[in-house]
Parts: structure tokens; sequence; C-alpha cells
């Protein structure tokens, strides 16, 4: 017998060969598992933002319509924004779910009374907690966060979503909506945020400003005027000569740009595209009447670049002193002159290559971009494939979706992306290791990234990568945790048959998978399922009978379940001589879980596919424990552990595949176990020839 030892994994994922020509630590599939200093470990969890919020209120993006009276009653009350069934209320604890278009809605816990009506938005809630805030939730999508960095050292944070902005509070541990101003914004699913900070004037005074390419949707934010104010800058002293609209705004050599614009020139009904130019503002005034005037009006202010006609620009970012302009199909740089009236040249760079996604990020000292081709880096001269080891299924991935977003605590950067032109949201994240150069992926639900940072009265302290879906619902990544919090409401339920339930959760955005209900008042209904898709408001599971669905109060939750994916190379050390192999045990070297931890691990012959797997089929005990065993006392002790799985496999070649189980998926603590592997160790013979 021949022992392998595969340590430390220096390659991910890699499926840009064929199975048994891939280095012997690749990866055909690595799902929800990320390649960290040599080691192979799970992603981080996703967690509330207060985590002793366990209904998640604080995490979703939420308006404060109102109190309620002595009685606990809020009269007749207009929501802003649009109304729709799949909203909810609160009052303190107490839930109210909207499941139909006019009338009662669902309340839990019972006692309470609400009305509302989607036509008008008038709601009415009657015998809850006396002088109580009272929050909507719109349950619209997440589609950006920025992040206002004060003088004196504080910052304040904000999330967006189709129809409004929202600031974190950090007394409060939740999101509240700012109110007035420019605080009302129109966005569709394919808008994102797009942010920076600048000085705002001759004061010096920093200003947020952000656009979302919508008319009117350029707006600045500052600490003299704490909500958002619209900025339409003149382009001249003529009357309706200004700016409307704006795909992306960042700052450079003391000016404020913006670029791929709609402007006015001359007629208020004006809406004249002008995808390729970028608009400059004078030196550091941004929002001065005259701040973008540009000659012949007056030539020591604003003015502006074109780039060729035709050319759509996407985003931009600074390198090495230059600013690096990313179009669809090329890249520019921009070139400070040192010229007060003309302070920039530009040249192309590249004509072969653009950016599909709405962001770039710097990582050492070179610039990550994405088109539907793949995902590339720019260093300054050359553009290079960084995704020359993912096969066309990962290169035909969609970047349209836009966030690319960067957490240098963990070294990682995480690209949002759909692995179908048909979702109308991101499905999927690739996961950069940056110190490693390897790739992995994770299968989740989010439609932007930003940062949190994890402050006591908004100083700054420790950067939290946090993320968004479609639903309003906020979460931060936590490496210290392997559970997903819940992320979506179900609204209503309906019996299918005398052994399964429809559940209501409104645009789910789910494939069949399986889910974790928490937060429900209904007796038998918390735990773990595996969902059947029915539509793209509804899904399936199976109760065996056991739910009174008349009695749900629309309380529930979910929260997706992630499986872990782990598909090895074909290994047959012996193929040179003609032979087969057998791989009669594997052992693992895992970190010890303080608990019962346990994955299936099953050694499949001749490159069946991840798909294929049949746990009934294979031979061998299939199980890899990661906690210590009750007869060897000293493992109790250690830090890692060597622990064996018998997997009685023969063939040409011969994959691993470790994942969960439906049983173990199913399972109250398995999915939620740390799984770290530090080294894989294969006994194989040779067997028959091929």
């Amino acid at each position: 017998m021949d022992k392998i030892l595969i340590a430390p994994f220096k390659h991910g994922l890699k499926a840009d060969l064929v199975d048994f020509l891939l280095p012997n630590d690749a990866f055909k599939r690595l799902i929800n598992m990320i390649i960290y200093e040599g080691k192979i470990k799970r992603r981080p969890g996703a967690s509330m933002l207060d985590d002793t919020d366990n209904r998640g209120f604080s995490s979703r993006l939420r308006i404060d319509i109102g109190t309620t009276d002595g009685a606990g009653n809020l009269a007749g009350t207009i929501v802003p924004g649009n109304p729709e069934v799949g909203q909810q209320f609160s009052v303190d604890d107490t839930v109210f779910t909207v499941y139909q278009a006019n009338g009662a809605m669902s309340v839990s816990p019972v006692g309470a009374t609400g009305t509302f009506n989607t036509g008008t938005g008038l709601v009415t809630i009657t015998g809850t907690d006396p002088f109580t805030d009272v929050y909507y939730y719109p349950s619209t999508p997440v589609i950006g966060f920025a992040t206002y960095y004060e003088q004196a050292g504080t910052n304040v944070e904000f999330a967006f979503d189709l129809q409004f902005a929202y600031v974190y509070n950090t007394t409060l541990n939740g999101w509240e909506r700012i109110v007035g101003g420019g605080g009302l914004f129109s966005s569709t699913v394919q808008d994102r945020i797009t942010w920076i900070n600048f000085k705002s004037g001759v004061s010096g005074e920093p200003a947020l400003f952000i656009t979302n390419y919508q008319d009117n949707g350029l707006r600045y934010y500052s600490s003299t005027t704490p909500t958002f104010t619209n900025f339409a800058p003149a382009t001249s002293a003529v009357a309706n000569y200004n700016i409307r609209r704006a795909r992306y705004v960042i700052d450079f050599q003391g000016r404020l740009l913006l670029m791929n614009l709609v402007e006015r020139e001359g007629l208020v009904t004006d809406q004249i595209e002008h995808v390729n130019r970028i608009r400059y503002s004078a030196y550091q005034d941004a929002i001065s009447a005259d701040s973008f005037y540009s000659p012949p009006d007056i030539t020591t202010r604003g003015g502006f670049i074109d780039l060729p006609a035709g050319e759509y620009i996407q985003c931009a970012e600074i390198l090495d002193g230059r600013l690096i302009v990313f179009t669809e199909d090329s890249i520019y740089e921009l070139l400070p002159t040192g010229n007060y009236i003309e302070p920039f040249q530009l040249a192309l760079v590249d004509d072969t290559h653009g950016s599909a996604s709405r962001e770039v990020v710097e990582v050492n000292n070179m610039l990550m971009f994405a088109n539907n081709n793949g995902i590339y880096f720019y260093d300054g001269r050359n553009v290079n494939k960084a995704s020359t080891t993912l096969d066309d299924f990962y290169d035909l991935y969609e970047y349209r979706f836009g966030t690319i977003y960067k957490d240098s605590s963990e070294e990682l950067i995480y690209i949002l992306t759909s692995n179908t032109s048909e979702n109308s949201y991101p499905n999927s994240l690739l996961v950069y290791n940056y110190r490693n150069n390897t790739f992995s992926s994770i299968l989740d639900l989010y439609t932007t990234m930003g940062t949190l940072y994890n402050s006591a009265g908004g100083t700054f302290v420790q950067p939290i990568p946090m993320a968004g879906n479609h639903k309003g619902y906020t979460h931060i990544f936590n490496p210290g945790l392997y559970i997903n919090d819940s992320s979506q409401s179900i609204i209503s339920m309906a019996r299918f048959d005398a052994n399964n339930v429809d559940l209501k959760v409104y645009n789910h955005q789910l494939a069949n998978v399986y889910v974790r209900v928490e937060n429900s008042l209904l007796a038998n209904f918390n735990g773990a399922y595996r969902i059947t898709v029915v539509d793209v408001d509804t899904i399936r599971i199976t109760d065996n009978g056991n739910l009174v669905v008349a009695n749900y109060l629309g309380d529930g939750t979910l929260a997706k379940i992630d499986n872990i994916g782990i598909w090895t190379k074909s290994f047959n050390p012996y193929m040179s001589a003609g032979h087969g192999t057998s791989i009669n045990k594997i052992s693992f070297n895992v970190k010890r879980t303080t608990t019962n931890g346990q994955i299936s691990v099953i050694a499949t012959p001749n490159s069946a596919t991840f798909e294929e797997v049949d746990f009934n089929f294979y031979l061998g005990d299939r199980k890899l424990d990661t906690g210590a065993y009750a007869l060897v006392p000293t493992e109790a002790s250690q830090q890692n552990l060597w622990h064996d799985v018998y997997t009685q496999s023969t063939g040409e070649s011969i994959g691993v595949f470790i994942v969960f189980s439906e049983d173990e998926l199913l399972d109250e603590e398995l999915p939620y176990q740390e799984l770290t592997i530090n080294a894989i160790m294969l006994h194989v013979t040779p067997a028959v020839h091929f």
C-alpha cells in the first residue's frame, strides 16, 4: 500500500483540466469552502447586525411610521413608498404580516389586530404596546451601502433600497429611514449605488456624494446638512445646462469626477446621453454654483473629456497616480497634466478588454475587474486573466450585477455573480483569496456588499463585511460562525395535500435547496426542510400532516442551509503504468470541534460527476467525524485530529466528494459545525489494468 499526503492546499478551485490531470490539491468544485493559509475551511457565516435581535428587525431596512398612543393604537397612517402583499410591520416584538391586498393582517403573537390597504397605503394597528415605535418593512432589494467619514473621525453608515435611503443608528443598533431632503430615491434592481467622500467646498468640510444613475439620483450628505441634498450641478451660466444623471463618481487629483452622464442642454425636457463623458469639478470644490462650469464660460473651474464615441463608461479606480477608466470594451487612463486649465490627458491603454461590472478593486498594486469572459487584473501595463483556472461554466457567469468587494482583514475578494442570465439577482459569489491566489464559490443570495464598522458612537473600530439581499435584509460576515441567519419572511401557507404544505415567500429566488424555518409560534413548524420550488413566490415542504396551517400567524422566517461541496481530482498514481487504483481508506487531519461534527465522504470511481452522487450506492462507512472520539481520551486535548474514513473504492481513477447528506443537512447541529481540513492522506494500491 502506498500513501499520498495532500498538504498544504495551494490551488483551490481549478476546472480547466480533465479530472485526472489536476494537481493533487486542486478541486473541481469548492462550494461554501475557501482555501485559507494552506487549509480548507468553511466560508464565514452570515449573522444579524445586532446579535441580540433574534428576529432581525434591526437588520432589515425599515421605516418608523409613528408611535402608538396610550392604548397601544396607531390611527390610520399612510405608509411611504409602494405598498405590496408580502410586507410587514412590527411594534416591539409583535409582527404584522400583509398576506392580502386589503383587509386584516396576520398578527403574531395573538392579541393585537391590524389592517392594511395596499391600494391606498393606509394602515391601522390596535391593541399593542403603548407609546412604542411602529416600523414598516418595504422588503425591496438592497442596492448599495455607503460610508460618510466625518472630520471628527467618526463615520455614518448608509443603506439604499429601491425607494429610500437609510442610516444606521448606533444607539438603536438598527436602520432608520432618512426623512426629508433627498431621502427618497427611485431605483431599479439593475441600479447600483456608487459613492465617494470629497471636500464639498472651500471650507474644507467633507461630503458624501452618491449616485444611482436615475434622474435626480445625484445627492450629497454632510455634517452641516445631515440629509441627502439633490445635486444637479450646472455646466454653464446659461439656464438649463446641468447634469441630470451619472453612472459613476470618484475623486482624482483634488477634483470630483462624474462619469457616463445624462445632461440637460438648454431645455427643461432635455435628457441627452453622454455615456462616454467624464466631467470634473473645480479644484477642491464640488458644490459651488460654478464648480462644474466648463469652457468657454470659465476656464479655471470645471470641464469635461469625452472618450471616443460609442465607449460606455462603467467604473474607474486610481493606480500609481493615474485614474484607470473602464468601459464595456476598453481601458483608458487619465493622466494629470499640471495644467490648471486642462488638468487631464486621456490615453487608450487596452482596446480588447473591458468591464461588465460597475466596480473595480485594487489588489496587490493591480486592479481586478470582471466581464462575461472572466476575471482580470490590470497592472498598469498589461491585462492578465485571473480566472484561467476556471472552465467555461465559470467564465460565463453574469458579472453585470456589479459588486466586487475586498475584505482586507481576511484577504478575500467577493464577486457577486449569477450562474444564469435568467436570474433577476445574483445567486452566488466567487471568492478570490489574493494571498494564496485561489478561487472558491459561495451559493447565496446577495444583491450588494459593503462595510459596517463595529462601532460604539460611530467611531472607527473594525471594518466588517456586510451584505444586503433582495428582501431588504442586511447581514455581516462572521468568520467564527458557520450558520446563516434568517433572510426571508414566510408570509402565508396553504396545504397542498395530506403530506405537503405550500409556503408563500414572495420573490424568493431559491432553488431546490435546504432551509431552516425560525421564529414561528406555529407548533412543529420551526426546523430544517428540503424545499421544492413551485413558482417564483411559492415553495413546498413535506410536513407529513404535522402542521395546522390555519393557525399560522405570518411570523416564520427562512434561513438558507449551506451544503458543503468539495470535489477533488480523480486520483490514480499508477496511471502511467496502465493500472487502475483502489482507495480503501482516506485519513483526514481536521481541526477538532468541541461537539461531534460529521460530514459524508464518498469515493467515486471513473469520473462520476458531482450531481450523480448517490449516498446509498457507495461502500464504506462514509462518515468523517471532526469531534474527539470518546474511546480515545487523549483526543479531547488535541487541537488537530487524524480521523479515518474507509471508502473501499476501485476504478481506473477515483474522485472524492465531501458533502453533507440529506440526513446531515436536516440535523439540528451538524450543518452548523466548523470544518477545517489541514491535510488529506490517501491509502492507495494498484488495481487491474485498464
